[in-house]
């Protein structure tokens, strides 16, 4: 069944949306956390700021997931508890985060951190892969040509 919410974006029945294998990039993770941040840092309400940031998510994934956290929000759920319903997306440290953050009052300082952390985590994810792209070269490379040694120089000598 189908759900037609307030921003006529069509929602799967909410039962079944985090069983689903919905993924966000890191990137996109770590923007709206930080839009939510700010949003928050500017005396928007959560709600609001979720409203917002489903509405103005780039990629649908990311605005349905929003929308889904939204209600729960309205629900009566705090916000780890929402998010804890996509664990594909939010991992058990980010969910801890929040959760802290929400209980000592420290919400914004926390989603700011969280976004800072996801940013250097991408990062060194995009350095670790360009340091390993030379080496890789290198040795597909080395075993190309130990094959066409073997396969086309070495018969020839004998």
């Amino acid at each position: 069944m189908q759900t037609l919410d307030t921003s006529s974006r069509l929602l799967p029945e909410a039962g079944n949306l985090w069983e689903q294998d919905i993924r966000l990039a890191r990137t996109d993770l770590a923007q709206l956390t930080r839009q939510i941040a700010v949003m928050l840092a500017a005396g928007v309400s959560l709600r609001r700021a979720l409203e917002v940031s489903a509405d103005g998510a780039v990629d649908e994934n990311a605005g349905v997931v929003l929308h889904q956290i939204l209600h729960g929000v309205e629900a009566g759920m705090t916000l780890s508890a929402a998010m804890a319903r996509f664990p594909r997306i939010f991992r058990t440290v980010y969910l801890a985060m929040i959760e802290v953050g929400e209980q000592t009052g420290q919400l914004v300082r926390t989603l700011s951190r969280l976004a800072d952390w996801l940013d250097k985590e991408e990062a060194l994810s995009r350095q670790v892969r360009a340091a390993i792209t030379y080496p890789a070269i290198v040795l597909c490379a080395a075993a190309f040509l130990t094959v066409a040694f073997f396969a086309f120089i070495f018969p020839g000598l004998a």
